[in-house]
């Protein structure tokens, strides 16, 4: 059997690619590794790799449905719950439209879209073992107040 270590990066075909480093230079923190005009891509890193995510400019349909296979979002860890909420204080001071603020069984989490409509969740994990909580509770998607911390409980 083939043990991977971990997911290593993304890459995601755009419609701008201008508008998308910036997009995540500005919410995820990434920096521009390398960029090719010539093949209209970008590698962007937070340091530790040579890319976490690349970019190539060559999206000219429409954004997938939901109910397409496919990507349906990405999550992206920070720390813990105070960088979390100073995320979503900075996302809304930048205008970001956050859509949802959830409490998973093992993260809370912030969604809002790319520049081409693709999910990004930014989140921080709730138990130092998340594996044996999923693995007993289940999956669960609560409101959360992320400023409050207060989480209203949805019908699963």
């Amino acid at each position: 059997m083939i043990r991977a270590k971990r997911l290593h990066h993304v890459v995601l075909n755009v419609s701008d690619l201008d508008a998308s480093i910036e997009f995540y230079e500005k919410v995820l923190g990434l920096t521009l590794a390398a960029r090719s005009e010539e093949r209209r891509s970008a590698f962007l890193s937070f340091g530790d790799e040579h890319h976490d995510l690349a970019l190539f400019e060559r999206a000219t349909g429409p954004s997938p449905e939901d109910s397409q296979p496919g990507l349906v979002h990405m999550g992206w860890k920070l720390n813990d719950y105070d960088e979390l909420k100073a995320a979503y204080e900075e996302l809304l001071e930048m205008g970001m439209d956050v859509f949802r603020t959830i409490q998973h069984n093992v993260t809370n989490s912030v969604y809002l879209k790319d520049p081409d409509g693709m999910v990004v969740e930014l989140f921080c994990d709730r138990f130092e073992d998340g594996f044996e909580v999923m693995k007993t509770m289940g999956p669960k998607s609560d409101h959360l107040d992320i400023m409050t911390g207060e989480v209203t409980p949805v019908r699963n």
